[in-house]
């Protein structure tokens, strides 16, 4: 039986310049953050960093996802390095140590003990359309208005669309300022970058594209 198209599952009408289109109309980024190992933070560092984080979400006046991904690490990548340096090495205990390193790691591919955990925030907006006009302003306008191009449709849109995606921009400024004060590395997701990491989530038994290493740039 033939599966649904990614496509199909999810609600996205269209990304573009990194801003994520949704088809009830809202518009969302998402961000990528380099995680902090609390286990290796003081009590003290603990209490500040906990302390920091709960007054940033209380700063917020909207709503923010916060997705962490575990996956199985892709070491496809590196055990070819190591095979091609392999080659080139002329030592022979050095080769010997080589081939049992890229021996234990095919080990660990295989039984899936090296794990690898990604965290993202997802930034939304949702514009709210409050009409003004009363039952008698509606029923003038029924006479008054001559109907609009498409030409002038099509503006109206655009500035609507810039318009949006402004007010997203402003919520993710706050966002990454918020973290970024905690001492979080920020990353904001492009295009090209969001297509990768919602490939990677649904298509999990496959070798990741570019292994959507955003956090070392």
């Amino acid at each position: 039986m033939k599966g649904i198209p990614t496509q199909k599952i999810l609600k996205i009408k269209n990304v573009n310049r990194g801003v994520m289109f949704l088809e009830d109309g809202s518009l969302a980024k998402v961000l990528a953050i380099d995680g902090v190992n609390l286990s290796l933070k003081s009590e003290e560092e603990k209490q500040v960093i906990a302390s920091q984080f709960q007054s940033f979400l209380n700063s917020l006046d909207f709503d923010l996802q916060i997705v962490v991904h575990s996956r199985q690490k892709n070491l496809a990548g590196y055990i070819r390095n190591l095979e091609k340096r392999l080659g080139e090495t002329t030592e022979e205990l050095m080769q010997t140590q080589m081939r049992e390193y890229i021996e234990f790691l095919k080990y660990l591919g295989k039984t899936g003990s090296i794990m690898r955990k990604d965290f993202f925030v997802v930034v939304s907006y949702r514009p709210f359309i409050v009409s003004k006009e009363g039952l008698l302003t509606k029923f003038k306008s029924l006479f008054s208005k001559k109907e609009k191009t498409k030409e002038e449709k099509s503006e109206e849109d655009k500035l609507s669309q810039e318009k949006k995606v402004e007010q997203l921009n402003q919520r993710v400024d706050l966002v990454v300022d918020g973290l970024t004060n905690i001492g979080l590395n920020v990353i904001i997701l492009e295009t090209k970058e969001i297509i990768e990491l919602f490939y990677n989530l649904y298509n999990p038994g496959l070798v990741e594209i570019n292994n959507l290493e955003v956090l070392s740039r």
